[in-house]
């Protein structure tokens, strides 16, 4: 893998404790406000727990990238885990990609074009 290679999508990204998955940087853009990435409200992740820096460029469509090749995936599965305990998941025994699963799964934002 070379630095800063593209991210892996899905992406997961959390503003506090909740988290929104996108499937695409289309559906990324279509989903969160330029302000709202400004103010540094996101932190994400791609599939990969590859921390992502989010930007937006001057036409306002907001984009990410890597910030480093480093894993923490360690980090994304704590906050993933957090995120499914309101779920009916919560009791599940899960595995790191199951984790993934289930969280594209009930978090995926849909039906933005």
């Amino acid at each position: 893998m070379t630095p800063h290679s593209s991210p892996i999508f899905p992406i997961f990204v959390f503003e506090g404790h909740d988290l929104s998955v996108f499937l695409s940087e289309d559906n990324l853009s279509n989903y969160l406000e330029h302000y709202d990435v400004m103010d540094s409200l996101f932190v994400g992740y791609d599939f990969d727990g590859r921390q992502l820096e989010l930007y937006f460029e001057e036409d306002k469509v907001v984009k990410c990238r890597l910030v480093n090749e480093v894993d923490q995936s360690v980090v994304l599965q704590g906050k993933l885990a957090e995120a499914l305990e309101d779920t009916a998941y919560r009791s599940q025994p899960i595995n790191e990609l199951m984790t993934k699963v289930y969280a594209v799964a009930l978090f995926s934002e849909k039906g933005f074009n």
